[in-house]
């Protein structure tokens, strides 16, 4: 009877070989744990950075393509640049519809297009440079609700529009910005010209005076 009591005894853990497992399946959870950890956090970096490098692609193809497209600049301040697009209603003016921006913000956070939504009379109304140049125009028509926002950069800093020359003799176009991505700033800039510029369609008053050159 004592001699199977001490072979049971034998087979038995003690407590400190206990404890000693348990700290040793401690550590090796803490480490696998830290290790899934690490691989979702590497994982989510590249998911991110992946996204605005999609983001950022798109938007220099389609910003190129606008001001590539434009037939002038009309303004460059406060955080935003008016581009005229064409007469495409043939009455020798801007109107709203064939204006559109590109802004940034008062914090030049950010980088849309703006586009102006609007029908009837309003539409076809006749703007001079002047209103764009003194902030009339965009502030009546966006206080008006007039205006639809596509997103191309929705977080980014330091955006500055550079031109060749002042408005409405401007035939190239600089945006510059910088875009964190993994806790690092990046610097971009997207540079485009006008394709056919139209400077020449403008008399002193600022005014279109002949037919578009299209």
């Amino acid at each position: 009877m004592s001699e199977r009591a001490e072979k049971s005894n034998h087979k038995a853990f003690t407590l400190v070989e206990l404890l000693m497992a348990l700290t040793v399946s401690s550590i090796i959870l803490a480490a696998v744990a830290s290790l899934a950890f690490a691989f979702s956090s590497a994982y989510n970096a590249s998911d991110e950075t992946s996204e605005k490098q999609s983001r950022l692609r798109i938007t220099t193809l389609r910003i190129s393509e606008l001001i590539k497209n434009s037939k002038l600049v009309l303004d460059n301040s406060e955080g935003k640049i008016a581009l005229w697009q064409g007469d495409y209603n043939g009455d020798n003016g801007l109107n709203p519809r064939e204006i559109i921006y590109i802004v940034s913000g008062n914090g030049r956070n950010f980088i849309k297009l703006v586009e102006f939504d609007i029908a009837g009379v309003q539409a076809d109304y006749q703007v001079g440079i002047s209103d764009i140049q003194d902030g009339g125009f965009y502030s009546a028509f966006a206080a008006g609700g007039q205006v639809r926002y596509t997103t191309f950069i929705p977080a980014c800093s330091n955006v500055v529009f550079t031109t060749d020359s002042d408005s409405p003799y401007t035939k190239r176009v600089t945006l510059s910005f910088d875009m964190t991505e993994n806790g690092i700033a990046h610097s971009y800039e997207i540079n485009s010209a006008l394709r056919c510029w139209a400077g020449n369609l403008i008399n002193s008053s600022g005014l279109l005076v002949t037919q578009d050159d299209d």
